[in-house]
C-alpha cells in the first residue's frame, strides 16, 4: 500500500520525524518542468479572508508533505516575500514591532528602495527569518508603505503628463514607472533558483503594490470569504489579474478558495453555489473553474496558524486545510503538465 508515492511502511515507520533522512522511495514520474519554481502570488481586493494563514498553511503543507516529497524526491524549500505594510505574516512569525524596526535597513524596503546595491542578487544582507526548516521569510515592515507610495506618485504623474500631451516627460515617467513596478519582479527572479515556490503575502485593496505583486508571479490564488462583498471582491481582483496579465502574459490564476465556512448558515451555501458556477453576464470573469473545497470555520484556526511550525499541530493544521491543500496541489500539477 502507497500514500502520495511512499510506502506505507516508511510513513509509519518515519512520518514527519525524519527530516534528516531519505525515505527509500522513488520520486513520481513528472515532466522536466514540474521541477521548476513557481511564483504564487496570494491576493485579494478585501482583508480578513485568511490570505496570510493560506500563505502560512500553503507553505507548512507544501514543505513537509509526503505527496511533495513523492514529487520532488525530497522535501521542497520554499520563500515567503512580505508585501503587506501591515506585517501579518510577519508576526505570525514571531517578529515584533521592535524587530520590524530594528531589520527595516535590510530587508526587503530597503532592497525595493536600493535598486543599485547587492539586493537585487541574493542579498549577503538580507534579512531571512527561517522559522520552520524548509521555510524562508523574506519580511516587509511597515517602511513597505513608503514604497507603494512612490508608485502612486508616479502613476499620478505619468497620467498628468499623458493627459497635458508632454510625450517627452510621459515617455520618461512611464520608463520610471515600468522600472519601479518591475523590482519586486527582478529581486524574486534573483532568488528564484534557491527554492521549489515562492508565496507573495500581498497586501489588500488596489494600487501600484498590488500591479507590481501580479507582475512577478507565475500563479494567484485567492482566498475568499463565503459574503456577497468578498467575493464581488474576488471578481474585481480577477479583473485586475487579467489586466496584469497583458504585461506578465504567464500570469495565470490558480485557486480560488472559499474560507470560514459555517454549518449553520445556509446564506454561505448559497455564496459558495454562485462562486462555483458560470457567472449569468460575461462582465463577471468566471472563477467556477478554480474553486476548491471550502475550509470550514474553526474556532482555533488562529492558534493552529501560529504553531504551524509545531509537530503538535500538525494533525490540526491537516484537518483544517488539507483537503484544499490537496486539491490546489492536483491543480498545479495538471497544469504543470499541459
Amino acid at each position: 500500500m502507497s500514500l502520495g508515492g511512499v510506502k506505507m511502511i516508511d510513513w509509519l515507520r518515519f512520518g514527519f520525524l525524519s527530516r534528516g533522512k531519505e525515505l527509500e522511495t522513488q520520486p513520481e514520474s513528472r515532466p522536466e518542468n514540474f521541477r521548476h519554481c513557481r511564483v504564487i502570488a496570494v491576493s485579494n481586493q478585501k482583508g480578513g479572508t485568511f490570505k496570510t494563514g493560506w500563505t502560512i498553511c500553503y507553505s507548512r503543507l507544501f514543505s513537509d508533505s509526503p505527496r511533495t516529497y513523492a514529487i520532488y524526491g525530497r522535501y521542497p524549500k520554499v520563500a515567503i516575500v512580505g508585501m503587506d505594510p501591515a506585517c501579518g505574516v510577519e508576526r505570525a512569525f514571531g517578529l515584533a514591532d521592535s524587530m520590524l524596526e530594528r531589520i527595516k535597513n535590510t530587508s526587503l524596503p530597503a532592497v525595493l528602495h536600493h535598486p543599485d546595491v547587492d539586493g537585487l542578487r541574493p542579498l549577503p544582507t538580507h534579512r531571512i527569518v527561517q522559522r520552520f526548516q524548509n521555510i524562508h521569510l523574506y519580511p516587509a515592515t511597515p517602511g513597505l508603505s513608503a514604497y507603494d507610495s512612490l508608485m502612486e506618485v508616479l502613476a499620478a504623474q505619468h497620467r498628468a503628463d499623458v493627459d497635458a500631451a508632454e510625450l517627452k516627460r510621459a515617455e520618461a515617467t512611464s520608463s520610471r514607472l515600468r522600472e519601479t513596478r518591475l523590482l519586486l519582479k527582478r529581486f524574486v527572479d534573483a532568488i528564484r533558483d534557491q527554492y521549489d515556490r515562492i508565496l507573495i503575502d500581498s497586501k489588500p485593496g488596489e494600487g501600484e503594490l498590488n500591479l507590481a505583486t501580479l507582475l512577478a508571479a507565475d500563479w494567484v490564488h485567492i482566498p475568499t470569504l463565503l459574503s456577497d462583498a468578498s467575493i464581488t471582491q474576488a471578481r474585481r481582483r480577477a479583473d485586475l489579474v487579467t489586466e496584469a496579465a497583458k504585461m506578465n502574459p504567464g500570469l495565470q490564476i490558480m485557486a480560488v478558495i472559499p474560507t470560514n465556512l459555517h454549518k449553520g448558515n445556509p446564506r454561505q451555501r448559497l455564496w459558495l453555489a454562485e462562486l462555483s458556477r458560470k457567472p449569468s453576464t460575461p462582465m463577471k470573469p468566471d472563477l467556477s473553474g478554480w474553486v476548491v473545497s471550502p475550509i470550514w470555520y474553526n474556532a482555533h484556526i488562529d492558534t493552529i496558524v501560529e504553531n504551524a511550525h509545531s509537530r503538535v499541530y500538525r494533525r490540526p493544521l491537516q484537518q483544517a486545510v488539507g483537503v484544499a491543500f490537496d486539491q490546489v496541489l492536483r491543480m498545479e500539477g495538471a497544469y504543470d503538465r499541459r
